[in-house]
């Protein structure tokens, strides 16, 4: 990786990897950060500050709660619809599935293995059910 100029970024990857840039539009915290932002420089305590060029900029942190999200307003491209989102860390399996009902949690992502009930269709998003949703849920 390196700068072209002050608003160009070359990125060169060993072999073709397709999702690049859905990867990086993701949102998340922070995509890039240099080893010197990090509070005594490693990952444990978080970092020095919320800085960002994305769509989103990092608001606020609770380290191992939640991250907060606002929409940046001097993105160049498409501004998101949303005006923030809260991601919040719930460690715990059936929590995570409560929280997953109608009205609680748009999203929710569980590690494998971790709960007790068997998968089922019951959080899955397809282009079918998609369409189903109510669109207030859609947006």
């Amino acid at each position: 990786m390196r700068a072209l100029s002050a608003t160009e970024l070359q990125i060169t990857l060993k072999s073709a990897y397709a999702p690049l840039l859905q990867e990086l539009a993701l949102p998340r915290p922070f995509r890039f950060i240099a080893p010197s932002q990090f509070i005594d420089g490693g990952t444990a305590r978080g970092i020095k500050a919320p800085i960002g060029t994305g769509p989103w900029r990092l608001a606020s942190s609770q380290l191992n709660q939640r991250d907060v999200l606002v929409r940046n307003e001097r993105y160049w491209g498409r501004k998101p619809a949303l005006q923030q989102i809260t991601i919040k860390v719930i460690p715990d399996a059936t929590s995570r599935a409560v929280r997953s009902k109608p009205g609680k949690s748009i999203c929710s992502t569980a590690m494998k293995g971790c709960c007790r009930w068997t998968p089922s269709n019951a959080f899955a998003i397809t282009p079918a059910t998609w369409r189903a949703c109510p669109p207030r849920r859609r947006r």
